[in-house]
């Protein structure tokens, strides 16, 4: 689990990122939050994400019920008794926008370079920059390849910190 994970070269952030046997973001829009940065941001989401997942209070519920496409799951914070709850509304689905280029953006250069050289697509990266690797990863890559080389590459990091 990944707070304010960084994506599409640092471009975007989304709350939470979860990488296990899937992509899965979720995304926190407290009742003292605006919605206003909320389109841009799921453009790259949906970009990125397997699953997505909205967190709110109740004051969007309403607004974002019919806003987010169906495959957006959301959840609503609810207070019972003295404590704190998150309530389902809307369970999320697999997301059907995943760009293989946006998912091996999530790469570092030096991993994305590592990549290529693991898989047999070395020669000519000593002077590509790192979207140039993106590229070249997405190009000889199906989405599901790329989806799985980049999981297993974030879940292997110590540090969350491009050096």
């Amino acid at each position: 689990m990944v707070e304010e994970m960084g994506l599409s070269a640092h471009a975007a952030r989304i709350d939470i990122g979860v990488i296990n046997g899937q992509l899965v973001g979720y995304e926190i829009k407290s009742d003292r939050d605006n919605l206003n940065r909320l389109p841009s941001q799921l453009e790259v989401y949906n970009q990125i994400f397997d699953r997505i997942t909205v967190i709110c209070g109740p004051k969007h519920l309403g607004k974002l019920q019919g806003f987010l496409p169906k495959h957006i799951g959301i959840l609503v914070t609810q207070k019972l008794a003295d404590k704190w709850e998150l309530v389902t509304v809307r369970e999320s689905s697999q997301n059907p926008y995943r760009k293989a280029y946006m998912i091996a953006s999530l790469l570092w250069h030096e991993e994305a370079k590592a990549l290529l050289v693991e898989l047999g697509f070395g020669k000519g990266l000593s002077r590509l920059r790192r979207w140039e690797l993106w590229e070249r990863i997405a190009e000889n890559l199906t989405i599901e390849q790329v989806s799985h080389h980049v999981r297993t590459t974030l879940k292997a990091r110590t540090s969350w910190r491009e050096a």
